[in-house]
């Protein structure tokens, strides 16, 4: 076996340039940092230069004023005169390693020699009176400085440099040269390891122009190119596959001509072999547009490849990845191998989940709106209670007819309307499924219609048809809501701005033996229902009754196909257990929807109720909205209640401990400790206490707590003078009486 070279030749110039280029911006760059170094060290030393002549300078004019505080005699000189040399403890302030200082014995005598002589001192006395020098001394840098005075008095000082020149100086010398010798360093491996890197791989990309162990070459012979030879009777001839089993490939001309493809690659681009060779590539039937840009005829490697929409003879929609291959005969001959790969599977994968995510985009939307709609009518439900209790109590004082007991009653007309809009918006915005419970199927029916009355538009009639002796329906209020919702806003958008929609309602004992629901509803069959109808005068979309009848039919394809409101509509019908229909003909389209039903309750004999009176009843009113509070304040003091007011649950424990009532109206929604914990401190401190809890939104399944029994009660906003003072004075008589419990009077 021959020897692996590292390299399979001395690189060339262009190969080493980048690395000798690296270099040669390391060493700049270094070289400039030496010289903006050298610049720093040449200010630092200045600075230290300027200090230690302003020490001697010092010690001069403190040696004239009073040199006995801060230093000691040293020698007398001969000629007179001192010596002095400061304090220890005052050099180490300082940070003088030496210092002298030489007075005459005559002020302004010139310095006798062999005093002090040395050049700075020399200096110093006869110029500008200081002078200074860094010398080095057994590798220890000094500053040597000298100063004079007008009397004759010259010091000399010995400082040491500072740490951070010492560091500059350092620096400056060694330390680069040695930083540039680590660029180097690292820069000459790097070269040698991705030159390595470079060979390998350039053998391993050589490696590809030599057929695959088991498949023989391209011939060189001028014999047709798109003949299939045999391992036995043409060992010279092209074999894409050995064992019929290989995979999806074609063999193509530089210009994009096929010359010979395998039976994987012909079943997967839906064409015969024989039929397809010497055609271009691009050609095939199934590169049909399909909604996107043909692909052109260009098939060089590496540019036009990628995945393709594939559609079948029988209507099939494959997905395939292709990617083009340069390969060369042993006579030299370019061809071109296209490797097909059928990834059908995983594009619909992914489309599934890009489809999943648009969903769950779309339903976290959804429930973002749902939240800021239940917000809204929690406090338009707030406001309507002050209102609705000012045009109550505006209408009660003014019994005779009258132009201001009609403005009160329009307010309250108006009121009462708004009310049950933000009713409709509270149902209609639930983002969870609550429990299905029976429900007047005529009265849900007539809210949703006069809804709809006020969004659809005025040229579409509605109408809504009601059956006799209906019973109660089993349902969630919300998704049916939300099911006839949808109906009408698809049949309005079908009308297209005109037309007729109606609303059904009627009593189906048997489904299975009725005719039109026997062969879509055997679910149902046997179970006593009710029947709620959309129809309009418009045909029925081709294809609609079958997809979303079918039992087995998934949500997400009816939304694909249909909207996400009848997708809305199938969940819906599925999670209530019922049933959905759907007849027509040209002239109209009904959708029908079954639902399990109860029996009606039969009507007790009501007592005739007299009229409230809250004489010799104290209720605290604790509720943080002022205009609901005030108004309520009004209701109650008009019924002959004794009011007080709190503006929080906290407020309100405050005066219960301080003064004991009878009842405690108290909203949800107020700050500070929540309200039902608040409920449940007065039921375990003042038992004989009812508590009347109020709020925009339904009543909260937390009052279910036996800790709350009994005496405690929850009236849904916007309340009527006579529902809050009735429902107080049934809790406080149920409390004297020893019954009554957490009731809803909303």
């Amino acid at each position: 076996m021959a020897k692996m070279r590292l390299f399979p030749g001395f690189p060339g110039a262009r190969a080493v340039l980048p690395y000798l280029a690296a270099l040669g911006v390391t060493g700049f760059v270094l070289a400039l940092s030496m010289i903006e170094l050298g610049v720093t060290r040449e200010k630092a030393a200045g600075i230290a230069a300027f200090q230690a002549e302003r020490t001697a300078l010092f010690l001069a004019r403190a040696a004239e004023r009073n040199p006995s505080s801060i230093f000691l005699t040293r020698t007398h000189a001969p000629e007179g005169g001192l010596v002095l040399q400061p304090r220890r403890e005052f050099a180490d302030v300082l940070d003088l390693d030496e210092a002298l200082v030489f007075v005459p014995a005559v002020p302004g005598e010139r310095l006798p020699p062999g005093i002090l002589s040395e050049p700075l001192v020399e200096t110093a006395a006869s110029g500008s009176g200081t002078a200074s020098l860094l010398e080095v001394e057994d590798r220890t840098r000094h500053v040597r400085a000298a100063a004079s005075i007008g009397d004759g008095i010259v010091a000399t000082v010995v400082m040491r440099i500072p740490p951070a020149l010492d560091l500059l100086d350092k620096l400056q010398g060694a330390a680069l040269t040695g930083l540039f010798l680590i660029g180097v360093l690292v820069v000459i491996p790097a070269f040698f390891i991705l030159q390595a890197s470079n060979s390998k791989r350039m053998r391993e990309l050589g490696s590809f122009e030599s057929p695959p162990e088991g498949w023989a070459s391209i011939p060189t012979s001028a014999s047709a190119p798109c003949e299939r030879s045999s391992a036995a009777s043409s060992p010279e001839g092209l074999i894409l596959e050995k064992d019929g089993n290989g995979g999806a490939l074609v063999l193509l001309s530089p210009e994009g001509t096929v010359l010979e493809m395998t039976p994987a690659a012909a079943e997967l681009l839906d064409e015969r072999p024989e039929d397809f060779r010497g055609e271009p590539f691009w050609s095939a039937g199934c590169f049909g547009t399909l909604g996107g840009e043909a692909p052109s005829a260009d098939t060089s490697p590496g540019t036009k490849g990628g995945t393709y929409r594939l559609l079948h003879s029988t209507g099939r929609i494959l997905h395939a990845r292709i990617a083009f291959n340069r390969l060369r005969d042993a006579g030299g001959r370019e061809r071109i191998l296209a490797v097909l790969e059928d990834v059908t599977e995983l594009e619909n994968f992914r489309s599934d989940r890009e489809r999943l995510l648009e969903r769950e985009m779309a339903v976290n939307s959804y429930a973002v709106l749902a939240t800021m709609v239940r917000g809204f009518s929690h406090d338009l439900n707030n406001l309507l209670s002050g209102i609705i209790g000012i045009a109550s109590l505006g209408e009660a004082l003014h019994e005779t007819a009258g132009s201001d007991r009609e403005r009160y009653q329009a307010v309250l007309a108006a009121a009462e309307r708004a009310a049950a809009i933000s009713d409709e918006l509270m149902h209609s915005a639930s983002v969870t499924e609550g429990a299905s419970r029976p429900l007047d199927p005529a009265g849900e029916i007539e809210e949703a219609a006069e809804a709809l009355r006020s969004v659809l538009p005025r040229t579409i009639s509605f109408d809504v048809g009601l059956g006799k002796n209906l019973p109660l329906v089993i349902a969630d209020r919300a998704l049916l809501r939300q099911m006839l919702y949808n109906l009408a806003l698809r049949s309005s958008s079908s009308l297209q701005g005109t037309g007729r929609i109606r609303f059904e309602v009627e009593d189906v004992p048997d489904p299975g033996l009725d005719s039109r629901f026997a062969r879509t509803c055997r679910n149902v069959a046997g179970v006593h229902c009710v029947c709620f109808s959309v129809s309009d005068n418009t045909a029925m979309p081709h294809g609609l009754e079958d997809l979303v009848t079918g039992s087995e039919t998934d949500s997400i394809v009816i939304e694909k196909a249909w909207g996400a409101g009848m997708a809305a509509v199938h969940q819906a019908i599925r999670a209530l257990k019922g049933c959905l229909s759907i007849t027509g003909d040209d002239r109209g389209t009904t959708v029908s929807i079954l639902l399990p039903a109860a029996e009606r309750p039969r009507k007790k004999q009501q007592p005739v109720q007299a009229a409230v009176s809250g004489e010799g009843i104290s209720v605290l009113i604790a509720e943080e909205e002022v205009i609901v509070r005030e108004t309520t304040r009004q209701i109650l003091d008009h019924f002959g209640f004794r009011t007080a007011e709190a503006s929080s649950g906290d407020e309100a424990l405050a005066i219960l401990d301080q003064e004991r009532f009878d009842a405690l109206l108290l909203d949800l929604g107020t700050f500070g400790t929540p309200s039902i914990e608040v409920a449940r401190i007065c039921r375990e401190r003042w038992p004989e206490m009812a508590v009347l809890l109020t709020s925009g939104f339904e009543m909260p399944p937390e009052l279910d707590d036996p800790a709350l029994h009994p005496g405690t009660g929850f009236l849904r906003k916007p309340y009527f003078p006579e529902a809050v003072a009735s429902e107080i004075a049934r809790l406080h008589e149920a409390l004297a009486g020893g019954g009554g419990g957490v009731s809803d009077g909303a």
